[in-house]
């Protein structure tokens, strides 16, 4: 499987077609956010999941994708259609189409999660934009534990310096 980012091919961008996911990993859940190159949201989103990542290695995983708003919510092309395909079709976020779009990926069902069409590996849990990413870091990362204090503290409203993201896929790639 090779991965493509959109990092690769000298600036380049794989339209979201294009995108292969990398397998899952038995044992650990990955944070996904994928959504417009300039997006204050998605920023925030992607230092959120990169931060949970950077702390817990052994238990997360991040995979990242930016692009246009076209390659990312195209019907037809689109990197999101792709996601919200493995929801019902009455799930309320198959209408989302902001950016970003989080969800975690885990490689055994749980509830509220879909089977990801094509990777019998990975069960989604659907999460919406930042803002429902931000409540599930603080459902899930408790205040007590101090290894969370940071995480905690980047799952607030972002700033204008959030809305350039940072291209890099993520922690996780497949070769």
């Amino acid at each position: 499987i090779t991965f493509i980012n959109n990092s690769q091919a000298m600036g380049n961008k794989p339209s979201a077609s294009q995108v292969v996911f990398p397998p899952a990993v038995p044992g650990k859940s990955r944070l996904c956010v994928s959504g417009f190159s300039l997006s204050t949201h998605a920023g925030r989103a992607q230092q959120i999941a990169s931060l949970i990542a950077r702390t817990y290695p052994n238990a997360w995983d991040s995979w990242f994708f930016f692009s246009s708003s076209k390659q990312f919510r195209d019907p037809e092309q689109g990197l999101l259609p792709r996601i919200q395909a493995a929801m019902p079709a009455d799930h309320p976020l198959r209408a989302h189409r902001t950016s970003p779009f989080c969800w975690v990926e885990l490689t055994e069902p749980a509830e509220g999660t879909y089977q990801m069409p094509a990777r019998p590996d990975c069960h989604i849990l659907p999460l919406g934009g930042r803002d429902r990413l931000c409540e599930y870091v603080l459902r899930t990362f408790p205040a007590d534990d101090a290894r969370n204090a940071p995480i905690r503290e980047a799952a607030r409203n972002p700033t204008l310096g959030d809305a350039w993201v940072d291209e890099t896929p993520g922690t996780v790639q497949a070769h």
